[in-house]
């Protein structure tokens, strides 16, 4: 076994983040001290950093972690750190240069939540503006245009903010000279003891395999050989004769397979990356009965937080999968699916063109195909890896039942588990566990996932609970008629659904000739919403019935003293709200008169209004107006104006006021 070195150091934040970049890692907890609940204990705390501050400095406790890819990962002291951080970005806020020290602090970031790294991102690069606030940090920070509604939700993010006021509140009074003292190398007032624990030291069976120069392989081939060493022993393969052995394949089936994928040059990298992608998978699968007393596989059948460290180690870095996480499960995974795989290429069944949405991004100027993101790419999204998981369990069907396999049901099957992904929120390592799981489960239909569906009883606190109904919907209709199939697909490809059919349910279900209407909705929705949604769209909409369809969506604007709207942002935030009531029911209304054959253009110019100074009706005749407005916000404000947001929001203040752009009445 290899052996562990552990490395103390007494240091300052500064001089840790000077050596060496400071990342949370994805598995950590949510920052916690600034909650409300822990009000008491943290406000201890900063009394204790600031008597360090003002009298004599403080040796705080252990902080533990270790280095991946040049980045020291905490995996104990997270919270301390992050206090000691947003005291560290109070301190630069008041400084002479807060720019210059934004830059250091800037090495230490979150990779718990997206939300949480934007936030720590914003709140350094937009240091400078702070300093001259005459509010609360976080009040301040709600009130910038790069502060993202949504980001409140983060319980890292709601942490920060309230850690912040609090923070002012006790250290107010030392503000000005309270950098020069956290920063000073000489004598640093706070510090802690960073412990690193290195592995070192290399195992015997780290060069059973020499090359012919007496080489050690490379990490790959020793990973290989490894694992033909672990097969012999645990008897995974007796009886299996030679050519079908997992040594023998994956130095040639599978070896053809990868090279021609990949080729030459990438070979190894990429063999590597699809290997541990699968064993991420099948490491995900086979944690899913914990209490399992199966000790064959004690390494991997074993505790939340291990198999979640595992799983976080494979997403960050490939090459860190191990003997040790190569279990009875994930090696019948491999098996299986490698096997499945060149079943699947040897009949030709291409996902070449298959339309994965903007799941794929570009590799070399060129757009990937799913498999390229998964072996080329250091860090495939989480969707990216989830689509490919689809793959897998396909190729494990069709290792066994390859005589049954068609394209027309491969494509089915994708599709499937890519509209359920395209329109589920995975953002965090518990999600994407919890929709991995789910395409294991849905696998047992893959062969023919409508029909499956069809019959399937699926709980509503499942997985994609409704994102699962509608592809149930859609199978039955398609049972009903199979003439619909090209149709409803041909809506799911639209940029207006991506993959979502909830609008054209909702509509056809209101009409008598249903089946038939698919089309007619088909060609409306090609026609008018091929692009995204435009001021015309947002102005025709304002003439049906009461024009009130962006009530879908307000918060209070507090410089105005009302609500605050949005005429639809773009063609996402319409697909993310459209079961709204007020939404739906206006949008339908709109989408009947463009399918009888109106224009946006006639209903624009035959609507009339008694009150010509309304701000529903200026909005609707003046086609500058809505160039103002960015992101399309405005406000019905408490002195019977509506008013124009120029872009997301305004500062709660005089001046914030002052650059709403009036429109008209609101209450004419």
């Amino acid at each position: 076994m290899p052996n562990t070195t552990t490395y103390f150091q007494k240091i300052s934040l500064i001089t840790l983040l000077t050596e060496i970049p400071v990342e949370i890692p994805l598995i950590q907890r949510d920052y916690a001290q600034g909650r409300e609940s822990q009000k008491k204990l943290f406000t201890n705390f900063l009394k204790v950093l600031k008597k360090a501050v003002c009298e004599s400095p403080v040796e705080l406790d252990f902080v533990y972690g270790d280095i991946k890819e040049n980045k020291f990962h905490p995996l104990d002291g997270q919270q301390r750190l992050t206090t000691i951080f947003l005291l560290h970005w109070y301190a630069a806020a008041f400084s002479d240069t807060p720019k210059s020290h934004a830059e250091i602090l800037g090495r230490f970031s979150y990779c718990t939540r997206i939300s949480s790294r934007n936030f720590c991102e914003q709140i350094l690069g937009n240091i400078e503006d702070f300093k001259s606030s005459q509010v609360t940090p976080g009040k301040w920070i709600e009130d910038q245009t790069w502060f993202r509604l949504a980001w409140k939700k983060d319980p890292t993010v709601s942490g920060m903010l309230s850690a912040l006021n609090t923070i002012q509140e006790k250290f107010h009074d030392i503000k000005d000279d309270l950098w020069k003292k956290l920063a000073d190398s000489e004598e640093p007032k706070i510090t802690f003891y960073k412990i690193t624990l290195d592995r070192i030291g290399l195992s015997d069976d780290l060069y059973i395999k020499m090359n012919a120069r007496g080489k050690a392989l490379s990490p790959f081939e020793n990973l290989k050989a490894q694992i033909d060493r672990k097969i012999e022993k645990e008897r995974w393969e007796e009886n299996v004769p030679h050519n079908l052995k997992f040594s023998h394949l994956i130095d040639t089936e599978w070896t053809n397979l990868i090279w021609r994928l990949f080729g030459k040059e990438n070979f190894d990298i990429s063999f590597i990356r699809f290997f541990a992608n699968m064993a991420m998978y099948a490491t995900i699968n086979d944690t899913a009965n914990e209490s399992s007393n199966d000790t064959d596989d004690r390494s991997i059948q074993s505790s939340k937080p291990l198999r979640d460290s595992i799983i976080d180690r494979l997403i960050k870095d490939s090459t860190s999968l191990s003997i040790e996480h190569i279990s009875r499960k994930v090696y019948e995974t491999l098996y299986n699916s490698f096997n499945g795989l060149c079943i699947i290429d040897e009949k030709k069944l291409s996902i070449e063109g298959f339309n994965w949405f903007e799941m794929s991004s570009s590799i070399n100027d060129k757009t990937p195909s799913l498999i390229e993101c998964i072996g080329e790419k250091s860090n495939p999204t989480m969707q990216q890896r989830l689509l490919s998981f689809a793959i897998y369990e396909y190729a494990q069907y069709a290792k066994n039942h390859g005589e049954n396999i068609a394209e027309e049901n491969y494509h089915n099957w994708l599709r499937f588990v890519r509209n359920i992904i395209q329109n589920s929120h995975i953002d965090n390592l518990e999600r994407f566990v919890s929709a991995a799981r789910f395409i294991h489960k849905m696998a047992e239909g893959c062969q023919d996932i409508y029909s499956y569906i069809r019959q399937l009883t699926y709980e509503h606190k499942g997985f994609a609970f409704a994102a699962v109904t509608r592809e149930k919907k859609k199978a039955e209709l398609i049972a009903g008629n199979k003439e619909l199939t090209d149709t409803l697909h041909s809506l799911e490809e639209t940029k207006f659904c991506y993959g979502n059919l909830v609008f054209p349910f909702h509509y056809v279900a209101r009409k008598s000739n249903q089946e038939s209407l698919f089309n007619d909705v088909l060609t409306t929705i090609t026609t008018y919403f091929s692009e995204e949604i435009s001021d015309l769209h947002r102005r025709a909409l304002l003439t049906i019935g009461e024009g009130g369809y962006y009530k879908y969506w307000w918060s209070w604007l507090y410089a105005a003293d009302g609500n605050k709207h949005r005429l639809i942002m773009n063609i996402g935030d319409l697909r993310d709200n459209i079961s709204h009531d007020q939404l739906l029911n206006s949008f339908s209304a709109y989408f009947d008169s463009l399918l009888k054959g109106d224009t946006p253009e006639q209903l624009i110019a035959g609507f009339s209004y008694p009150d010509k100074e309304h701000w529903r009706y200026k909005i609707i005749k003046d086609p500058s107006l809505l160039q103002k407005a960015t992101y399309k916000y405005f406000t019905l404000s408490s002195d019977g104006k509506c008013y124009l947001i120029p872009r997301s929001r305004v500062e709660n203040s005089k001046e914030g006021r002052k650059r709403l752009i009036e429109v008209g009445n609101h209450n004419g």
